[in-house]
């Protein structure tokens, strides 16, 4: 993913753009990097923040659930866009969210963070999971499907993931259960919405799939955790 900030004499504009091979027309990883710098600047300025003075701008067609857009993010963004962008006030970029940092810098850093993570996906399997992280909610590739898109015949994928000690049914299920961990914990989706979103046909296998992976229900899962983390909040 690269991440760039550009200026004018009005507006700071952060732009997304998945350079990756494997695109989809409603990419995961572009929701997922313009949601989270979106709601990072949110956090960061606090009081300061107006969403009436930002707007979201993205470059693919407007998705079957995109009502839950204006739901978390408190805007709607604009489809079939130029450019997968968000834009913002340019006085916004030197105001001090801590006694050193701007909130320019707090985004360099978090970008430069996240390129290093990036940089050190090279497994078979770390290249298949970020692929897969884009292409849940239009639906799972098969595995011959996913070779052909690393360059690589179904039996060379197959013997890589062996030597990685994974199966593709493996990844596909760690990765459907970390994003419903997200979506359970970060929104208040409903367990239909999150399960479409991770290509289940209804709510109940998906709850099944869930229940047998970390031996909890979906709902027990999400209580149990907030508690813990509010109790270490107390600690």
């Amino acid at each position: 993913m690269d991440i760039r900030i550009a200026y004018d004499r009005e507006y700071a504009y952060i732009t997304a753009e998945d350079r990756s091979a494997f695109w989809t027309p409603q990419p995961y990883t572009i929701e997922d990097s313009i949601g989270h710098y979106y709601l990072g600047i949110k956090k960061l300025l606090g009081e300061q923040f107006d969403k009436d003075k930002v707007s979201i701008s993205l470059s693919y067609a407007a998705p079957s659930y995109k009502h839950l857009y204006h739901q978390y993010l408190g805007i709607m963004p604009t489809f079939n866009a130029a450019s997968n962008q968000i834009r913002l006030p340019i006085e916004w970029i030197d105001m001090p969210i801590s006694a050193n940092e701007s909130l320019v810098a707090n985004i360099a850093a978090k970008h430069s963070a996240e390129m290093n993570q990036q940089s050190r996906a090279s497994t078979s399997c770390d290249q298949i999971r970020m692929r897969l992280y884009a292409l849940l909610s239009s639906g799972v590739p098969t595995m011959e499907q996913m070779a052909e898109d690393l360059g690589f015949t179904a039996r060379t994928l197959r013997r890589r993931l062996h030597d990685e000690g994974k199966t593709y049914k493996q990844l596909v299920l760690d990765v459907r259960m970390q994003m419903a961990n997200e979506y359970l914990l970060k929104t208040s989706l409903s367990l239909s919405d999150i399960a479409n979103l991770l290509d289940y046909h209804s709510a109940p296998p998906f709850i099944r799939a869930f229940k047998a992976y970390h031996q909890v229900s979906p709902s027990q899962f999400k209580l149990e955790t907030k508690k813990a983390q509010s109790e270490g909040d107390w600690a």
